[in-house]
C-alpha cells in the first residue's frame, strides 16, 4: 500500500496483523481509499484509536477481539456514514463507556 493514487477498493481487511495502533503512516494509507464501505480490524490487538483516519464513506467498521478500552472510543472521528460498528471482545466495561459513540447517529 504506497503510492499517491487513491484506491477504489469498498473493503479492506487487516484481521489478525498485530498493530496495536494506527501509526500515521497507517491512517494516511488508509485515508487513500475515498470509497471505503467496509474496515475490519479482527484481532491486531488493537489497543489505541489514535490517528483513526476521517473516512468519509465508511459503513462498516469491526474491532471484534481487540484490547480496546471504553475511554479510547472518544477517539474516533465523526463517520457519518458509519451503520455498523462491532466492538465485541474488547475492554469495554460499561454502558458509559459507549457514551461517546452517541455522535454515530445512524449506527445500529
Amino acid at each position: 500500500m504506497s503510492s499517491n493514487k487513491d484506491y477504489e477498493d469498498e473493503i479492506v481487511e487487516l484481521d489478525e496483523l498485530k498493530i496495536t495502533k494506527i501509526s500515521p503512516k497507517l491512517k494516511e494509507e488508509l485515508e487513500k481509499f475515498k470509497s471505503l464501505k467496509r474496515l475490519s480490524l479482527i484481532a491486531c490487538d488493537v489497543r489505541s484509536l489514535d490517528n483513526f483516519p476521517n473516512l468519509a464513506s465508511l459503513e462498516e467498521l469491526d474491532f471484534a477481539d481487540n484490547k480496546i478500552k471504553g475511554d479510547e472510543l472518544t477517539k474516533l472521528p465523526n463517520l457519518a456514514n458509519l451503520r455498523s460498528l462491532c466492538l465485541s471482545s474488547n475492554l469495554i466495561n460499561s454502558v458509559q463507556d459507549l457514551k461517546s459513540l452517541t455522535k454515530f447517529n445512524k449506527t445500529i
